[in-house]
């Protein structure tokens, strides 16, 4: 499940009209357990995504960019689901690390900069300039 499909889960669960991460997660602060229950279920598929991806690139950290990486709960949710995991695999936590989850320095600017870069470093290669 994508982010924008556990926002938008999220709110059709608490009527809202509109999608609005903000609103999703003040109700899981508010102890919404329906709401607690699909962000447990989000964050352990999120966390064997990243033990997954980690098994073949070997990472110790891993940062989380978007809007939904501004809360606090998701990425505390995270940690908590791969350490479930891992203790539930032996053999994995006897192999690899339990990699560090952190927020993006730039949340939902990450994607905006992102593009940023790359359209500077497109333009800069069409100029015949490879150093940008």
């Amino acid at each position: 499940m994508s982010a924008v499909a556990f926002v938008e889960t999220g709110s059709q669960k608490i009527g809202l009209l509109k999608a609005d991460g903000q609103l999703v997660f003040d109700a899981i602060n508010e102890g919404n357990q329906e709401l607690i229950q699909l962000l447990e279920d989000y964050c352990y598929e999120l966390a064997l995504v990243i033990l997954n991806i980690q098994a073949v690139l070997d990472f110790s950290k891993v940062v989380i960019g978007g809007g939904i990486s501004a809360q606090p709960r998701l990425i505390q949710e995270i940690d908590k689901q791969l350490r479930k995991i891992r203790s539930d695999l032996p053999a994995l936590e006897a192999t690899m690390c339990k990699p560090i989850v952190l927020p993006c320095k730039f949340y939902n600017d990450a994607n905006i900069l992102g593009a940023l870069y790359n359209l500077l470093s497109l333009s800069e290669m069409a100029d015949g300039h490879k150093d940008f």
